[in-house]
């Protein structure tokens, strides 16, 4: 069994923890156990996996940190959505030289958001999924740097501060969620030139004023799904290119 080169198991109602033998599965390139009822800690012995291109274990009881998984450097994408994983996410998660998608939502991850190394920078990476978790700091300006990605998804988490303006060199953007955190500021009007933009979502923040004419002009022109807080008797938002217009009542309706 030690040659096996995928292992797919999704969806199968397995319980248990996930054994320790894993390990010894040194020229295993795809292991997915999705969709099951795991619980306990992701083994540290997966770190000897070292062929690993993806790992899938979302939708599981899953539990405590993401451990040490630096050895994996042929891993591209990280499944792990939809457990109880706590803990901090270290920054050295960014390391990882072929990563392209780290899917962590939906888990009680806290502390700072991960920080990408300047020196270490991952142009592989173009899906960043950390929604609906506890991180409660800014958004890192180093995520500017991050210049293939598509998808960057913190919604539903603490996070405070403004929207970088600087994630406007994120031009390969299609999909940007940062609603219902604590966000302050301005709608920055660097992101009216994310022309590749499908979905951006701002409400459920503390973001005022008027979105700038030129992210109106780039919505109207790609046709964007925008939703931002522009609802209700006395709308924190100006909106005139708004899709959905939510509420402080967090209600929402078309523009």
């Amino acid at each position: 069994i030690s040659t096996l080169r995928s292992l797919n198991i999704d969806n199968n109602d397995i319980t248990g923890q996930l054994p320790v033998e894993l390990g010894q599965l040194t020229n295993l390139q795809y292991f997915s156990m999705q969709y099951n009822e795991l619980e306990g800690p992701i083994p540290s012995e997966i770190r000897s996996m070292t062929a690993l291109e993806t790992i899938g274990l979302g939708s599981n009881k899953l539990s405590g940190p993401i451990p040490d998984i630096q050895p994996l450097l042929k891993l591209e994408n990280l499944y792990l959505f939809d457990n109880q994983l706590n803990g901090e996410v270290q920054d050295t998660i960014f390391d990882l030289p072929s990563l392209k998608v780290l899917f962590l939502s939906s888990n009680i991850f806290s502390g700072p958001l991960p920080e990408p190394n300047p020196n270490k920078l991952n142009s592989q990476l173009i899906g960043l999924y950390m929604s609906d978790n506890h991180f409660d700091s800014e958004i890192p300006l180093s995520f500017c740097n991050l210049r293939g990605l598509q998808a960057l998804l913190l919604d539903e988490n603490n996070l405070s501060g403004n929207i970088p303006g600087c994630l406007g060199m994120l031009t390969h953007l299609t999909q940007f969620h940062v609603f219902k955190n604590k966000l302050t500021g301005f709608v920055p009007f660097e992101l009216s030139v994310l022309h590749d933009l499908n979905e951006l979502g701002i409400e459920g923040n503390d973001l005022l004023g008027k979105v700038p004419d030129g992210l109106c002009s780039s919505v109207n022109e790609h046709d964007i799904e925008f939703w931002s807080d522009c609802g209700g008797d006395s709308p924190e938002v100006d909106c005139d290119c708004c899709s959905m217009c939510c509420s402080t009542t967090d209600e929402c309706t078309p523009k």
